[in-house]
């Protein structure tokens, strides 16, 4: 045969070269391992400023939950670690998740970012949704003053 592969018995052979198939899904992992650290939250939330130093918060770290509620009193959950990325929840299911998380990951460390038009009221209410769920440390998120 010219183009095919035969056997000694004439018969051309009908296997699936995988090589460049693996080729690619390298590729594809190489690609998505550079682009995962700069996802970055999609929720618009404009932090309120204070002159107090603060830890940075890493959402791409397996051990990072972010709660962020938006001025529309939307509440998003992200934990890249199980591939929630500014989920909106209802503050149900928003206990249940994070309960999950808990037991799953319980070294999480937590983050509370809210808008600074949200009222205090609502910042209490996401407050006390994240500690019902079990996590006794909540790291609240605000820029520094420049």
């Amino acid at each position: 045969m010219i183009n095919g592969q035969s056997d000694h018995n004439g018969e051309l052979k009908s296997e699936m070269n995988i090589v460049p198939m693996i080729d690619v899904l390298l590729v594809l992992l190489i690609v998505f391992m550079i682009a995962s650290p700069q996802i970055s939250s999609s929720v618009e939330v404009n932090l309120p400023q204070t002159s107090i130093e603060q830890k940075q918060v890493e959402q791409n770290q397996s051990s990072v939950v972010v709660v962020t509620l938006d001025k529309t009193d939307g509440i998003f959950l992200t934990n890249t670690a199980l591939g929630i990325l500014d989920e909106p929840k209802d503050p149900k299911h928003l206990v249940l998740e994070l309960a999950a998380i808990k037991n799953v990951q319980p070294e999480s460390e937590v983050f509370l970012k809210a808008d600074k038009e949200t009222s205090y009221k609502k910042v209490m209410f996401g407050l006390e949704l994240i500690k019902s769920s079990g996590f006794e440390d909540v790291n609240l998120v605000s820029e520094v003053r420049e």
